[in-house]
């Protein structure tokens, strides 16, 4: 592990020969539109019920304070497949939450497994400690994706997220640096 973390991290293009984890590019908008306006991206995400194209390009920016990646697959020739983002939580640990949203073209393919693996891989080299994530528990593919990635499931918080107005119950997976 590093010894000191710097945030936040760089992103570094990541791959594991079938996912790369990369910058993002451009001629990513118009699919981040699309995957953005999805009704299951809706259903389980803080994304805006009114989202625009401009909010695409803005997201597409290098962010501040979080560390975010474009996901894409072998498969798709370099096309925007989701995203995956680290955000710091606890700077003394340290630990980061992760977030992370797959296109309906990508669905049901394992790159977002592959990709959580990467990032949290990528995080604990960098001298984090604690990857969480927090899924919707009535999210099932969100929270597969957590357990297939090797992450433990420590619990639900109950009402955890406010979406919408709407308290929705979050079920708390975690990997530790030493697992």
């Amino acid at each position: 592990m590093a010894e000191e973390l710097f945030w936040p991290l760089p992103v570094a293009e990541l791959t594991d020969g079938v996912v790369t984890l990369r910058p993002f590019r451009a001629e990513d908008v118009d699919d981040i539109f699309a995957s953005s306006t999805d009704s299951r991206m809706r259903q389980f995400t803080q994304v805006p019920l009114e989202y625009t194209r401009d909010m695409a390009e803005s997201y597409a920016q290098k962010p501040e304070d979080l560390t975010r990646w474009a996901i894409t697959g072998e498969e798709f020739d370099g096309r925007y497949c989701g995203s995956i983002e680290l955000r710091l939580i606890d700077e003394d640990i340290p630990a980061v939450s992760v977030g992370y949203n797959t296109s309906p073209w990508a669905r049901g393919k394992g790159l977002q497994t592959r990709a959580l693996k990467l990032a949290m891989q990528y995080a604990f080299d960098q001298g984090v400690h604690r990857v969480e994530v927090k899924a919707a528990v009535a999210n099932p593919a969100s929270r597969h994706v957590a357990e297939s990635a090797g992450c433990t499931f420590e619990g639900v918080a109950r009402a955890g997220e406010n979406l919408r107005g709407e308290l929705r119950d979050m079920a708390v997976y975690a990997r530790l640096a030493t697992d």
